[in-house]
């Protein structure tokens, strides 16, 4: 995934979220629990890459396009991660994201329960996290690239999500899949990508105008 590509999607970001006096904007917080794994390439893995319980909480906004059709971005602490075994050596990698998502959301049904799916890019930025040798205590994530780096220190990807909003409930079941390669090239790994299953709630979202 090229930089300049992460440019355009911050300033189509920035843009929408700040569009035009007359847009509906409104707001409310989010949080659940998720399964989360990273699909590795390049490993002599000894077992399948476990999916290990993580949470997120945040804020979202919901910005109305027209009818139906609603911008949805957010900012979300995710924690995610994975489980394998390379050369009988267990590991446990635990990062901690500062996710922006940038969702496009189409709303159908009647007044009272309405369906909601929704699909759009997020990008992702490390703040923190562990990593677990099975021959070591466990020690801070190091986010970078190349030696002496567990984990790369940007992730982008796309979100897919179907939800339902009743009354002032909202339940949404997601699947997040990442696009770039967060591996630091460590442990003889050429390839990482996270993978995201998971539910969300929040309370209705709440005007702001």
């Amino acid at each position: 995934m090229s930089k300049s590509w992460l440019k355009y999607e911050l300033a189509i970001i920035l843009i929408l979220a700040f569009t035009g006096a007359s847009a509906q904007i409104k707001s409310t917080y989010a949080g659940g629990l998720h399964f989360s794994t990273m699909t590795l390439k390049g490993a002599e893995l000894e077992s399948v890459p476990g999916r290990p319980l993580g949470f997120h909480f945040g804020y979202l906004f919901d910005i109305t396009l027209f009818r139906g059709f609603t911008f949805q971005p957010g900012v979300l602490f995710s924690a995610k991660g994975t489980k394998y075994r390379i050369d009988s050596t267990d590991y446990t990698i635990s990062p901690i994201y500062l996710e922006v998502p940038a969702n496009a959301a189409f709303t159908f049904g009647g007044r009272r329960i309405k369906v909601i799916l929704l699909a759009g890019p997020y990008i992702a930025f490390g703040v923190g996290g562990t990593i677990w040798e099975s021959r070591q205590s466990v020690q801070e994530l190091k986010f970078g690239k190349g030696a002496g780096s567990d984990i790369r220190f940007i992730d982008v990807g796309l979100n897919f999500g179907i939800g339902v909003r009743a009354n002032k409930f909202m339940v949404t079941a997601y699947y997040e899949m990442g696009m770039t390669d967060v591996s630091g090239n460590n442990y003889g790994i050429t390839q990482m990508k996270n993978q995201v299953l998971g539910i969300s709630f929040s309370t209705a979202f709440i005007s702001r105008k």
